[in-house]
């Protein structure tokens, strides 16, 4: 049995600590609108929601996380935007942001008494359905709370917007500043008069319209649109993964979560200074292992007789070191990420961090050449995506809609502090749904509290959700193992089991 509880009080009012302020009385960015561009546009036109998990300790009151959520509200316009198509669809679609109200920012609370998928953790469940929500982005105001208590004591906050305003980085701030809020105003007796009145944050650029372009920057851009388009319809042919269930229509959301331990979390980061190594070159290369020993078994390939395999992988990569004036805990949230294939083709006789150095050096070499930056120049073409695919020949019937293989995303180490007296957040988990020509598999990276929190999404039905739990499980299983200092490197036969 499932109780849910939705908070719309009908008040305008701003949260603070000891009690509200009016919205009148603070004025937000004069700014109304501004146009979408790269990636912007194409998670737009998809309906991707993007979210982050926090598990915390301590309880939270649920309407002080409604004050602290429009608080957040407030404070970032983006949280508080609609996309339109002033020009019709096939012309760039353009944000209106909207006045702080009270009345649209939905908080949620689920308590369940039964598990309804026999044994699984509730707050995973109420996490994939979160996922697979689709904001009506012409409506406005894409971003939600919910809250997942466990009982007394703790639960899981669960932080969702629209993909086109923010990326695991901006959720990160988010829900920082989301629990520091909470915290604030639970902790205030209600006489007291001592405000944590949000101050207003202008809208954040689009990260094109940030960096500055070259003279050969419209000839590569032509190439590189061309080169994404001619890799979704090769994926259809060439896909090295066994696609389950032909399917048309929207791929369906499955998560994946898991939790390494401190030990490990040392051992894995001496032994990558050791040996050069990035942990999200150490993490390609697990997950590498994890899926080609998964390809083995469903296909046979990669033995003997097959020779090299070329693994399709993409990695996200921040693209804030390129803003003037940005940083990694930079106030500004929005979508500052671009994507760059990694992939290399690997024999069955490679080692585990041989294979790990050849993918940080893949993946710094993407970053050098500018491929990252270039994907979002790129997208930028893509105003109407039906149209494109449809030109192109591009139809993911075949691939139960998905175009490509392994996406990976190290966001890293949790940038603030995990104490929000009277609650601490425990592991932090973040997670997108699964789009339509976007990749079968997901795989996110990011530590706190001294250990790694391992999440990943697959879409269903390309992939049986039991065949991704087992890989998924492999991949953070070979991470969390893969720091034995002096231990003989384990090859890829050896793993496979050829």
């Amino acid at each position: 049995m499932i109780t849910k509880t939705t908070h719309n009080p009908g008040s305008q009012r701003v949260a603070t600590t000891g009690g509200y302020r009016n919205v009148t009385s603070m004025q937000p960015s004069a700014t109304r609108t501004r146009d979408l561009q790269g990636f912007e546009i194409v998670l737009a036109q998809l309906g991707v929601t993007d979210l982050i998990v926090g598990e915390v300790s301590g309880d939270i009151d649920i309407d002080a996380l409604r004050r602290a959520a429009f608080w957040c509200s407030c404070r970032h316009p983006g949280l508080r935007s609609a996309i339109t198509w002033p020009n019709g669809r096939r012309q760039r679609p353009r944000f209106e942001f909207f006045p702080p109200a009270l009345d649209k920012v939905v908080v949620r609370e689920f308590k369940a008494k039964d598990d309804p998928r026999g044994g699984r953790p509730f707050w995973q469940h109420i996490t994939e359905v979160e996922a697979a929500h689709v904001f009506n982005v012409e409506a406005g105001y894409m971003f939600r709370v919910t809250w997942v208590p466990y009982g007394k004591g703790g639960g899981h906050v669960i932080v969702s917007a629209q993909h086109a305003v923010v990326d695991g980085v901006s959720l990160m701030r988010l829900l920082h500043e989301l629990l520091d809020a909470c915290a604030s105003i639970q902790t205030r007796t209600h006489g007291d008069r001592q405000s944590i009145s949000p101050s207003f944050l202008p809208p954040s650029p689009a990260v094109l319209s940030s960096v500055r372009r070259r003279m050969m920057d419209r000839f590569q851009t032509t190439f590189a649109r061309m080169y994404i388009l001619r890799q979704q319809r090769k994926f259809q042919r060439d896909s090295p993964f066994p696609i389950t269930a032909p399917w048309s229509g929207r791929p369906r959301t499955h998560c994946w979560f898991g939790t390494g331990n401190t030990e490990n979390w040392q051992r894995v980061r001496e032994e990558c200074r050791a040996r050069g190594v990035t942990v999200g070159g150490a993490f390609a290369a697990a997950v590498q292992f994890a899926s080609v020993q998964f390809i083995h078994e469903q296909t046979g390939r990669i033995g003997a007789k097959y020779g090299a395999l070329r693994f399709p992988m993409s990695m996200d990569y921040s693209l804030r070191r390129l803003i003037p004036g940005a940083a990694f805990t930079q106030s500004d949230i929005g979508l500052f990420t671009g994507v760059a294939d990694i992939g290399i083709r690997v024999r069955q006789n490679i080692g585990l961090w041989t294979l790990a150095k050849k993918l940080t050096r893949s993946s710094q070499k993407q970053l050098e050449l500018g491929t990252p930056l270039l994907f979002q120049r790129a997208v930028d073409g893509f105003l109407d995506i039906d149209r494109v695919t449809a030109r192109h020949r591009i139809d993911y019937a075949a691939t139960a809609g998905v175009a490509s293989g392994v996406n990976l995303s190290n966001v890293g180490q949790f940038p603030y502090t995990s104490e929000y007296l009277p609650f601490r957040l425990e592991r932090v988990y973040g997670c997108n749904g699964a789009m339509r020509g976007g990749p079968l598999l997901t795989f996110w990276l990011r530590s706190i509290n001294d250990h790694f929190c391992y999440n990943a999404v697959s879409a269903t039905p390309a992939i049986a959700a039991d065949d991704a739990d087992r890989l998924f499980a492999r991949a953070s299983n070979l991470m969390e193992s893969c720091g034995v200092s002096g231990s003989s490197e384990l090859r890829l036969a050896e793993y496979i089991g050829t």
